[in-house]
């Protein structure tokens, strides 16, 4: 299993209250890369104002509510309820995990791919399904017309991602005594 460990406080501009939204809004999970940081701070950082290229797609603020570290380790970076800029069109109706890395060059560490794992089982139980997990180039109308943008990367496998939380939530059921 896995914990998120660390909470850090990446909401962004203190001068721009952000909008929440009610858990059971959510309807979609969204998987992301970054590579601007090592850990949440340093991602809020760049996306609060560090970078401005960055800070301007998205208004100043930290778009993921959840940051994997290449050892594994899970950030929450802002709260759930916490509407981010991350999905265009789906920042109302969905939250977000950034592996940091590049998953068009290099696949996810497995200590990366485990928690992801773990953490979109979570997002799936909370959301309705794993089918509500999408990588951000997967869904229509979430970056923005930029049709290049490749995120997560082709080394992060959506496919494979939602067949393991399907598993996970089966074997939760099974060990739980649910029969099918």
């Amino acid at each position: 299993m896995f914990s998120i460990v660390r909470i850090c406080n990446a909401t962004g501009t203190p001068s721009l209250p952000a909008k929440v939204v009610p858990i059971e809004y959510r309807s979609v999970y969204v998987v992301h890369r970054s590579g601007l940081g090592e850990t949440a701070a340093e991602i809020a950082e760049a996306f609060c104002g560090g970078c401005q290229e960055a800070a301007a797609v998205t208004g100043r603020r930290m778009p993921y509510t959840h940051v994997i570290r290449r050892d594994g380790m899970i950030e929450q970076a802002i709260p759930w309820s916490t509407v981010a800029p991350h999905a265009a069109a789906w920042n109302t109706r969905s939250a977000s995990v950034a592996l940091v890395g590049d998953f068009r060059e290099h696949a996810p560490t497995v200590e990366q791919w485990d928690s992801l794992v773990g953490l979109c089982t979570l997002a799936a139980v909370l959301i309705g399904g794993a089918n509500g997990i999408y990588g951000h180039d997967e869904l229509n109308g979430s970056s923005l017309g930029n049709t290049r943008k490749r995120c997560p990367g082709h080394k992060l496998s959506m496919t494979l991602l939602r067949r393991c939380v399907r598993d996970d939530i089966l074997r939760l059921c099974h060990d739980a005594g649910m029969v099918w």
